[in-house]
């Protein structure tokens, strides 16, 4: 994907961004790919599940940086969770990555899909634009995108009524 892909408001990005396939080059002997089967847009205005809904903290700086860098934090005490930055610098949105299907391996829940795809906080900045993280689109993303359905977030306790979690019907994460 092109930097123009993640200039883009998250709602867009997020639905564009299922039947994608994202790879990461964690070492010369382990690469790590998953194909996006759910994700959930967090807006930079009117959204107060958004991280930056408050402004500008340290946590949250990634994400007013410009589309098409990694967004890491830590939750729950065990979890990192990725999201892709989205929009100009200073929009502050964003795509959590919450699921996706390696071969046959489903992969539910954003903590899981980080740990899967060795995502950490020293990934956090980090670009998705090619290099050591790649976003693409193949054969089958079309497939995928044509099955997708539109949902309230979920794991989440404000904004919640919002239709912004993308998921490939019949792959529906509880996590």
């Amino acid at each position: 994907m092109k930097r123009e892909f993640f200039l883009q408001p998250p709602e867009i990005a997020a639905r564009e961004l299922i039947g994608c396939v994202l790879t990461h080059i964690a070492s010369e002997d382990d690469t790590r790919s998953v194909r996006l089967t759910e994700t959930e847009a967090y807006l930079a205005e009117d959204d107060e599940a958004c991280h930056a809904h408050k402004g500008l903290t340290p946590r949250t700086a990634p994400m007013f940086e410009r589309g098409g860098i990694l967004y890491v934090y830590f939750i729950y005490g065990k979890h990192w969770c990725a999201n892709i930055v989205t929009e100009p610098r200073g929009r502050a949105s964003a795509v959590l990555l919450r699921s996706g299907i390696a071969g046959d391996i489903e992969i539910g829940g954003p903590g899981r899909l980080a740990t899967f795809l060795g995502i950490d906080k020293t990934h956090n900045y980090t670009s998705v634009l090619g290099g050591q993280f790649d976003v693409f689109e193949d054969e089958l993303t079309p497939l995928f995108r044509a099955k997708t359905v539109v949902t309230k977030r979920i794991g989440i306790r404000k904004s919640v009524d919002l239709p912004l979690r993308f998921v490939v019907a019949g792959h529906l994460s509880k996590i």
